[in-house]
């Protein structure tokens, strides 16, 4: 054949069909032998067979060249007979200079037994086709072989055709093993001839673990019974609707698998089940959570006391759950496919249809109050919520509505609105001051009082404005409020705080405030709500009192100097006039009494002079009491020296020290004279209540003042206590002294506990 080229250097034999066509040929080349025979119709019969076929013939000797050739040889050459026949064929068919390596005939010749090649020949215009090329020895009828018979036929339609087959089943093949379906194939005796891939990613088993085993082994014991009859209909070539078995994967765990499956036919033959099972595992246990959870909605729906139902857009209802037909007292017989329209009060349908062709529009929820009638025939106000149910396609199909029965909160907000307009009007007209403050600190509304009490015209004039713009510019004003604003904000309440305000004319005015924030659910600042008390009077008055007071306090001053200089004068007459006379008295009468001898005499005359002795001492004792002739004469140190130790250390054995820094210290006379009487009473109250046995004394400068201290090593008390009480009963002792140095300029310090004994001290100009 011209330009054929081996395409496989393979032989092919086949024998069954090899002998079929050598005897064939061999039948044709007997006839070939006859030819010379006279029969020459019979000749010719044979030579148009030849000639018709569809493949081509060529006779070849051993020496490889052509001795005979049919037509379709002529054809696939393109060549007459006088230029074939005698010539080697490897040179006329292959353009060879040698044997053709692949050559059957070679093959036929050496081994006397048919051979095969199948090969691609090229044709002139440089196209492609398949050939297969069969070589048949030639013998004589001794079996010497003188040649081969060459049988040449074009396979380039076939061959397509296997390819296609080959692709076609690629793709069915490639199909099967990415499907994510199990496809399997279970032969006529229930065991598994083949599983796709999609087994093993599912069930985790191999798929060599099954093939070739029973399917029932892998089905669920309580679905076997189905398996079985499903795959005995199949193998009657019935194909079963789809069904679900449970099928055991390798963890040990059973899958839901969604069966689809059709008998195996061969030839007319059923010889088994083909099949393909969906894993619907998810899907069953999805499915059964949606039906366990659809029965937890329906009884949360029929548990609750709220009303619930579902309507169309005309109002004809579709569902409605137990609390909605107690509410209104009908069965759902009664409510379900009519309007609910019946139970809304007239005055009301307007908005109800206008509010359900909006939700039609728009399905997101909206919220309405309703009044509505009950079974029989009350008033009651119902709270709607109401929601789109929407389709695939978004349309509105139904609505949802859940109700409350909020009439129990329709007549307490009324309440709350009556009382609501009583307080405003009690705010309003309060003989108080109220205002509140925002959180940036500015006033957002007051009433009418804080309004006329400042002189402001109208509300709108102090709302908005900054809250210290109300205070006066004072340390009481607003530097005070900007620091009780901090206050609040951090403690949340302020009371009975005392400011000055400023009137709109400027006048200062004084106030009680008492403020309380108000904070959020998240504990953010909103207002700091202010009440304010005029308490301009009320500082006056006690500006008054205060000032009667001090002048109190001056007068007692003044009263207690007034006192010292009469003490003082009454002293020095006492020492000057009665004191000396008593003295000269005593004198002459002891001289007296020395000149007279006379016994009875003499005893009265004693008698006398010590009764004037003791009338002598009383009447110093008493100048001492009432002004001290050394304080007047010595100073106020010498003086406290000579008391402590006649008055305490001698008459009351106590054990007494006075320490003095020796430093001149000029005083006052009734400064000196009150200060003494000071440490006197102090010194008083150590023998009194004390229980002390040693009583310390100190004087010394300090700057322009002088410091006294008087320390006992005592009881001791707590001095609040010992003070109050002395108030309560009247006493007046250390308040009196604290009172004094007060007015004089100076203060009085008391350090006492019980057990730790106690230490005054005094400080004076």
């Amino acid at each position: 054949m011209q330009n054929m080229k081996p395409s496989s250097e393979k032989t092919v034999e086949k024998g069954d069909k090899l002998h079929a066509r050598k005897a064939k040929l061999e039948h044709v080349s007997h006839d070939i032998s006859v030819v010379e025979n006279p029969q020459d119709n019979l000749k010719n019969l044979y030579r148009s067979i030849m000639e018709n076929t569809y493949i081509g013939i060529t006779l070849i000797d051993l020496d490889y060249k052509i001795l005979m050739f049919n037509n379709m040889v002529r054809l696939y050459s393109h060549k007459p007979a006088d230029e074939l026949v005698g010539r080697e064929c490897f040179r006329e068919f292959e353009k060879r200079d040698s044997i053709c390596p692949h050559c059957p005939g070679r093959k036929a010749i050496i081994t006397g037994q048919p051979a095969e090649i199948e090969t691609e020949g090229v044709h002139d215009d440089g196209s492609c086709f398949q050939v297969r090329i069969q070589a048949f020895p030639a013998m004589k009828s001794d079996g010497t072989v003188t040649g081969f018979i060459e049988i040449i036929e074009d396979i380039t339609e076939r061959k397509k055709a296997e390819q296609a087959f080959r692709e076609s089943e690629e793709r069915y093949r490639t199909l099967v093993e990415t499907a994510p379906d199990v496809i399997y194939n279970i032969a006529e005796d229930g065991t598994f001839v083949s599983l796709n891939s999609a087994f093993e990613k599912i069930t985790g088993w191999s798929r060599n673990e099954w093939l070739g085993k029973y399917f029932a082994a892998i089905v669920h014991p309580d679905d076997l019974s189905i398996a079985i009859e499903t795959f005995q209909r199949t193998l009657r070539g019935k194909a079963p609707p789809p069904y679900e078995l449970r099928i055991l994967s390798k963890s040990g765990e059973y899958l839901v698998g969604e069966f689809t499956s059709t008998p195996h036919i061969a030839g007319s033959k059923v010889v088994g089940e083909f099949g393909i099972v969906r894993d619907i595992t998810e899907r069953k246990t999805s499915e059964h959570a949606l039906r366990e959870s659809e029965a937890r909605y329906r009884a949360l729906i029929e548990s609750q006391i709220d009303l619930i139902s579902r309507y169309l857009p005309d109002t004809t209802l579709t569902f409605v759950n137990d609390a909605y037909c107690q509410f209104y007292g009908k069965t759902r017989e009664e409510l379900i496919g009519h309007s609910f329209l019946s139970m809304v009060a007239p005055e009301f349908h307007e908005l109800v249809m206008k509010e359900t062709k909006n939700m039609v529009n728009d399905p997101r929820p909206i919220a309405g109050e309703y009044l509505n009638y009950r079974h029989d025939g009350r008033e009651c106000w119902i709270q709607w919520v109401i929601q789109g149910i929407v389709n695939e396609n978004g349309r509105v199909i139904e609505l949802q509505a859940v109700g409350r029965d909020i009439t129990r909160l329709k007549q307490t907000e009324q309440i709350l609105r009556q009382r609501e307009e009583k307080y405003r009007d009690l705010y309003e007209n309060a003989p108080n001051g109220y205002f509140s403050v925002n959180n940036e600190g500015r006033i957002g509304y007051c009433n009418r009082y804080l309004v006329e009490m400042l002189g402001y015209n109208s509300v709108n004039e102090i709302v908005g404005i900054p809250v210290e713009d109300l205070y006066a510019d004072t340390i009481y004003g607003k530097s005070k409020v900007l620091q009780i604003l901090q206050d609040v904000r951090a403690e949340g309440t302020m009371r009975d705080e005392e400011l000055q305000m400023q009137k709109r004319n400027g006048t200062a005015i004084w106030v009680g405030l008492t403020i309380n924030a108000e904070r959020d659910d998240e504990g953010q600042f909103r207002w700091m709500h202010s009440m304010v008390v005029n308490i301009t009077k009320r500082k006056q008055a006690e500006q008054k009192l205060l000032d009667y007071q001090s002048q109190l306090k001056s007068l007692a001053s003044q009263l207690t100097l007034a006192e010292e200089r009469e003490r003082r004068r009454i002293a020095i007459e006492m020492h000057d006039r009665i004191g000396q006379s008593l003295a000269i008295a005593k004198v002459k009468l002891d001289g007296l009494r020395h000149s007279i001898s006379i016994a009875n005499p003499t005893t009265t005359l004693e008698e006398v002079c010590h009764l004037l002795g003791q009338a002598i001492t009383d009447v110093r004792s008493l100048t001492f009491d009432l002004s001290s002739p050394i304080l007047n004469e010595l100073g106020f140190e010498a003086a406290v020296a000579a008391w402590l130790t006649e008055e305490i250390e001698q008459k009351h054995n106590i054990m007494v020290e006075l320490e003095d820094d020796k430093k001149f210290k000029t005083l006052d006379n009734d400064i000196g004279a009150i200060l003494f009487r000071n440490v006197r009473e102090l010194l008083i109250n150590v023998v009194k209540h004390s229980q002390a046995t040693k009583v310390k004394v100190t004087i010394a400068s300090v700057g322009s003042m002088i410091s006294i201290g008087v320390e006992d090593n005592g009881v001791g008390f707590i001095p609040a206590e010992v003070m109050a009480k002395a108030v309560r009963k009247g006493g007046f002792g250390l308040f009196s002294i604290r009172e004094r140095l007060e007015q004089l300029g100076g203060h009085l310090e008391i350090k006492s506990a019980p057990g730790c004994g106690c230490k005054v001290e005094m400080m004076a100009p």
